[in-house]
C-alpha cells in the first residue's frame, strides 16, 4: 500500500439500502482514517420502542383476589382499577412517545385511548397482530395451575395448544406462530414509522416476547431466549410501560465496516 496517500475522512450515510458515500443519506459518523491502518468501525443508531402493558381487568390478580387468570384471546375489558392506573399512567408518557399502535382487544384499545385523550399521542393504528398467545384451553384458567403445561408448549413451539373439550371455537395457537405474528407486527411498525417513538399498546406476554428476542440478539429469524420468555418477574404488573433500544431495526440499524484505502478506491 502505497504511503504518500494522504488521510481521509469517510462521511458514513444511512439511507434505505445501507452504508454509502452516496448523496442522500443522513451523516451518522465521520471517521479519520490513516491511508496504511486497516480501521473497524462499529456505528449504531438505534431505534426505541415503548411497550405499554394495558390495564388491569377482572381477571387480573389485582382485580381477582389475588389469583391471575389466564385472559388470551378472551375479549375481557378494563377494571375501574384498570382504568384508574392508566390514568396515572399518562404522565409517564409525556415526551416519550409520539404515537400510539394497539392490540385490538378492548383492555388494550381502552388503554390505548384513556392515554391519548389525556395527552397529545395520537393511536395510528389498531392490529390484532399485537394481541397475546392464544391460549386455547388455558383460557380462563388460573396461572399458577396452568404454567407447567404453557411451559410444555413453549419448548415444543411447533405444536399448537389445543381447544377446551366441546369449545371447537377456543383453539389456541402454536408458540412460534404467536411469536411470528407479534414480532414481524412490531418490526413493521418500527420500519413504518422510523424515527418516531411508538407506543405498542399490548399484553403481558407480549412483554415477555420483546424482552426475550432482545436477549436473543434481536436475530431476523425471530428465535427467542425461552428461559427469559418464561422467568417470573414479581414486579412486572398492568398499566406499566417499558423502553426497548433495538438495534438493526427498519432503516436504523448497528453496522460493521472494515475500510482499508489504497490509491484506487475505498474497500468497504
Amino acid at each position: 500500500m502505497a504511503n504518500n496517500i494522504k488521510s481521509k475522512t469517510l462521511r458514513v450515510l444511512r439511507n434505505e439500502s445501507g452504508v454509502n458515500q452516496a448523496d442522500g443519506g443522513t451523516v451518522i459518523n465521520e471517521i479519520a482514517l490513516n491511508p496504511t491502518t486497516l480501521v473497524k468501525v462499529k456505528v449504531v443508531n438505534n431505534n426505541k420502542i415503548v411497550l405499554i402493558r394495558h390495564g388491569s381487568t377482572k381477571l387480573n390478580a389485582e382485580d381477582h383476589g389475588g389469583i391471575d387468570v389466564i385472559r388470551g384471546h378472551v375479549d375481557v375489558p378494563l377494571s375501574d382499577h384498570g382504568r384508574k392506573d392508566t390514568y396515572a399512567l399518562v404522565e409517564n408518557l409525556h415526551g416519550r412517545v409520539d404515537h400510539l399502535v394497539t392490540s385490538d382487544l378492548s383492555r388494550a384499545t381502552e388503554t390505548a385511548e384513556i392515554i391519548s385523550r389525556n395527552s397529545n399521542i395520537s393511536v395510528i393504528g389498531i392490529t390484532y397482530h399485537l394481541r397475546p398467545w392464544n391460549l386455547g384451553k388455558f383460557q380462563g384458567e388460573p396461572t399458577l395451575k396452568s404454567m407447567p403445561e404453557i411451559e410444555y408448549y413453549v419448548r415444543n413451539p411447533d405444536k399448537k395448544v389445543p381447544a377446551k373439550i366441546g369449545d371447537k371455537d377456543s383453539k389456541g395457537e402454536s408458540f412460534n406462530t404467536y411469536r411470528d405474528r407479534f414480532l414481524n407486527a412490531v418490526k413493521r411498525i418500527m420500519k413504518e414509522n422510523s424515527g418516531k417513538t411508538i407506543g405498542i399498546v399490548t399484553h403481558y406476554r407480549g412483554l415477555k416476547l420483546m424482552e426475550a428476542w432482545q436477549k436473543n440478539g434481536e436475530p431476523e429469524t425471530n428465535e427467542v431466549d425461552i428461559e427469559e420468555f418464561l422467568r417470573y418477574n414479581k414486579d412486572d404488573r398492568p398499566a406499566t410501560a417499558k423502553e426497548f433500544i433495538l438495534e438493526n431495526r427498519g432503516s436504523n440499524y448497528k453496522i460493521n465496516i472494515e475500510l482499508e484505502f489504497d490509491e484506487r478506491r475505498a474497500i468497504v
